[in-house]
């Protein structure tokens, strides 16, 4: 009988570890989704104003644009928005 609740025991510590070493590992680093959103800049396009990272966006001189096509629509434009 004694036997039994000293593995009880031990395999509840155990558990018990675990967990706190998880907790403490979550809140040291971000992940890496929440870290790489953090860092990105959000220009508008020129074109439709809409929002999108600046990695993903098209520059003309000091403009923003969501796509080629975007951008020649607003440089082939008259009136130029």
């Amino acid at each position: 009988m004694g036997l039994i609740r000293l593995i009880i025991l031990g395999v509840v510590v155990w558990l018990c570890l675990r967990m706190v070493r998880k907790f403490q590992e979550a809140g040291k680093k971000p992940s890496r989704k929440q870290n790489t959103l953090k860092q990105a800049k959000m220009v508008p396009c020129k074109y439709c104003n809409v929002h999108l990272p600046e990695s993903r966006a098209v520059r003309h001189e000091q403009l923003w644009f969501c796509s080629e096509e975007h951008k020649h629509k607003y440089l082939t434009s008259g009136s130029q928005r």
